[in-house]
């Protein structure tokens, strides 16, 4: 079986010391496949990963957000699900969570589904 996905096209990256900033070199100008810049993305992830300031453990006020994504739910053996959500931009993002966290989100959601929806807000301000 070979692979059908090109290579990407040549890259550096260099992260640098105290892991603030890194550089980023790409050969010519390169032309991407989707696959290829799929991979791009998943590469640049990792790198994200190491470097500081860390991704704050807790969502800020402003974040960006997709309504209603794919999404798909498999049950682990340990117990537990993974969780998988499809952004058009990143692919598939998967998720472990333990049974207890899975059992958490289930008693939110039943929460938040059996409330009244928010009233909606006036588009007009007034003083």
């Amino acid at each position: 079986m070979s692979d059908t996905t090109p290579s990407l096209p040549s890259y550096t990256v260099d992260v640098h010391k105290g892991r603030e900033s890194a550089t980023v070199m790409l050969s010519g100008s390169p032309e991407f496949t989707t696959a290829q810049l799929s991979e791009l993305i998943a590469v640049m992830a990792k790198v994200r990963a190491q470097m500081l300031p860390m991704v704050p453990a807790e969502s800020g006020q402003q974040f960006h957000f997709e309504i209603n994504p794919p999404l798909t739910v498999i049950a682990c053996v340990a117990g537990g699900a993974i969780l998988g959500i499809r952004h058009p931009g990143y692919g598939w993002i998967y998720a472990q969570l333990p049974h207890d966290e899975v059992q958490r989100i289930a008693d939110y959601l039943r929460k938040v589904s059996v409330a009244p929806p928010p009233s909606p807000k006036s588009k007009t301000q007034t003083n």
